[in-house]
């Protein structure tokens, strides 16, 4: 067995979506899909954690506003280790703008719940 290599940010389970925007739900699912590959894209496991062990989810609350800009971000579940808490939101905050998402959104906005999974895989 080799050293143990931080894994992507894994397409997890679907996102708590509200619909308190007016946005329907393919819109949602668009934006979710988006979001994730875009987290996915700014993925960063911090050396530290990875050499200590250290794995977790990350709940990160955001909004998506009518012209797709990302804001409002908070931590709404820990995962434990606020390094890994930290890393999420610096992920999440290198993503200014949601392609597509104001012409999904049409004047409204979306807010949204979205796990970041940090695992450690073999190989």
């Amino acid at each position: 067995a080799g050293p143990a290599r931080p894994a992507s940010a894994r397409p997890p389970r679907p996102a708590a979506a509200s619909r308190a925007g007016g946005v329907d739900a393919a819109a949602a699912q668009f934006l979710r899909a988006s979001l994730l590959h875009l987290l996915g894209e700014h993925f960063a496991y911090p050396w530290i954690a990875r050499r200590r062990g250290w794995e977790g989810e990350v709940r990160l609350a955001l909004r998506v506003g009518a012209a797709g800009r990302v804001s409002d971000l908070r931590v709404v579940k820990t995962s434990g280790y606020a390094i890994l808490d930290r890393a999420a939101l610096r992920s999440a905050r290198r993503i200014r703008v949601v392609p597509e998402a104001a012409r999904w959104l049409r004047g409204r906005h979306l807010d949204i719940v979205v796990p970041v999974e940090y695992r450690l895989v073999n190989g």
